[in-house]
């Protein structure tokens, strides 16, 4: 696990989110799964899947 850039994910997932017109329960699951993607791998370069993409 590298905590680099799982902060910065979770901010900008969290602000589309919100400006998608998500609800901030909703938001803040969606921020939490792209910082948990992020802090996964070596150097905070994670294989986010693609904005609107179905979650699995």
């Amino acid at each position: 696990m590298d905590t680099t850039g799982g902060g910065d994910s979770f901010v900008a997932a969290l602000t589309v989110a919100l400006l998608c017109g998500d609800d901030p329960a909703a938001a803040a699951r969606r921020a939490t799964a792209a910082a948990g993607s992020t802090v996964r791998h070596p150097g905070g370069r994670p294989q986010l899947k693609p904005w609107g993409a179905p979650d699995r």
